[in-house]
């Protein structure tokens, strides 16, 4: 009876280990993730927001895209504001001044304002900023810089390299990152 005890403990810790591993980004692993068009998705510590793309392939066809198609991405930090709190992003200062009822809100990057819309980048004294999604008292946003690659082509940031593998028709699009 102790025997097999043991042995359903050790497949047991065997199979926590393995469902863990899976779960977590092992550094020297790539990551491939597929983002819809207008979503943020969070990436082996890079958060990556679908700005926009241009399809090359045929449309009638449910084929990958060509080499000449491409996509725009925010690629930057994940940040959570509450109403009138403002975070330092490489040296500005980021408030959030208010939240519209219809999901817009009001940001100031030291003193330069906008109303972005949830889903939508908009760049602000310098810094492209997606609304990700709000509450009635906090937003979250994706703050960071502008990429435009083409298909297998990759940017360096944070010391990670991410790659654009494909783009739908829809948009959609598959990175990888490294």
């Amino acid at each position: 009876m102790q025997k097999k005890f043991t042995y359903v403990i050790f497949v047991a810790t065997l199979l926590v280990l393995l469902l863990t591993a899976q779960q977590c980004d092992i550094p020297d692993t790539p990551v491939t993730e597929a983002i819809a068009h207008q979503d943020t998705e969070f990436v082996k510590d890079l958060y990556v927001t679908n700005v926009g793309f241009v399809y090359a392939g045929d449309p009638n066809e449910n084929s990958s895209a060509t080499l000449n198609s491409s996509a725009t991405l925010n690629i930057g930090n994940e940040y959570n504001l509450k109403v009138t709190k403002y975070v330092i992003v490489r040296g500005k200062e980021v408030k959030l001044d208010d939240i519209g009822s219809d999901g817009a809100v009001v940001v100031i990057v030291d003193s330069v304002t906008e109303v972005i819309s949830p889903k939508i980048t908009e760049l602000v004294n310098g810094l492209f900023i997606t609304l990700v999604e709000y509450t009635e008292r906090d937003a979250t946003f994706n703050i960071g810089d502008e990429y435009v690659l083409n298909v297998e082509e990759s940017a360096t940031v944070n010391g990670k390299q991410l790659t654009l593998d494909d783009v739908g028709s829809d948009g959609a699009v598959i990175v990888t990152v490294y």
